[in-house]
C-alpha cells in the first residue's frame, strides 16, 4: 500500500462516525509507524505521550511523523479519534476501542483486514494483491524512497533481521537516484586515481 491508497481509502470514509475513525487511526499507525495490525490492535497503549506495542517478547516505542495540516498526517488522525471516541485511555488499556451504544467495542486484526479488503475492492483495487503486511511493508517503502537510511527503517520497523528486505519496494526514482550517486562516486574515485598517473578524466 502506498500514500494514494490512504489517501482513497480515508476519501471514502466518513470520519465523523467513530468507527471510521478508528479504522484510518490504526492504518495510519501501522503504515507510518512500520506496526503490525495484530500488534496494533491488541497490545498497542497510549502512556507519557508516546505510542507503544508489544509483539510478545519486548515493547516497542512508534515513532509517528507529525504533517499538521496535512489529511494523511498519523498523528491528527489518531488525535481526532481519541477526541471522538471520548475515553479516557490509560497506559494498561488497549487504545484503540470505542463505545458502541452500550458496549465496548475493541477491534480485531480480523476486522481490520476485512473493511481493508472491502474498501480496496470498492475503490477498484484487486485486494488479492495485497495482505496484512501491507501497511507496514508499504510504510517502510515509503521511509526508504523519502531517502531514510536502511539502518533507521529497521529500528523503526523493530527488525532484527535481513527481513526488512522482503518488505521494501524502491520506487524507479529511487533506484535512479542512488544508481545516479553511485556513477557520480565511481567517476569521483576515478579521477582522484588516475591524476596520480597524470591523466584525466574530464573527457568524460
Amino acid at each position: 500500500l502506498t500514500t494514494f491508497h490512504l489517501s482513497k481509502i480515508r476519501a471514502v470514509l466518513d470520519l465523523n462516525l467513530i468507527s471510521d475513525a478508528c479504522f484510518f487511526a490504526i492504518l495510519s499507525a501501522c503504515f507510518f509507524g512500520l506496526l503490525r495490525i495484530s500488534n496494533v490492535v491488541s497490545f498497542c497503549v497510549l502512556g507519557d505521550r508516546k505510542l507503544f506495542s508489544f509483539n510478545g517478547e519486548r515493547v516497542h516505542y512508534a515513532v509517528l511523523p507529525s504533517y499538521p495540516g496535512h489529511p494523511l498526517c498519523p498523528v491528527s488522525a489518531l488525535r481526532h479519534f481519541l477526541t471522538l471516541s471520548g475515553e479516557d485511555f490509560e497506559s494498561s488499556t488497549c487504545l484503540f476501542r470505542f463505545r458502541k451504544q452500550r458496549s465496548v467495542v475493541v477491534p480485531s486484526a480480523n476486522w481490520v483486514r476485512s473493511k481493508l479488503s472491502k474498501l480496496l475492492n470498492q475503490l477498484g483495487f484487486a485486494s488479492s494483491f495485497f495482505s496484512s503486511h501491507s501497511l507496514r511493508r508499504g510504510g517502510a517503502s515509503w521511509l526508504l524512497n523519502a531517502g531514510v537510511p536502511l539502518h533507521i527503517i529497521r529500528i523503526l520497523g523493530d527488525w532484527k533481521s535481513d527481513a526488512v528486505f522482503q518488505y521494501l519496494c524502491p520506487s524507479p526514482e529511487a533506484i535512479f537516484s542512488h544508481f545516479l550517486q553511485i556513477v557520480i562516486l565511481f567517476f569521483h574515485q576515478s579521477q582522484t586515481f588516475f591524476s596520480g598517473f597524470g591523466l584525466s578524466l574530464s573527457a568524460f
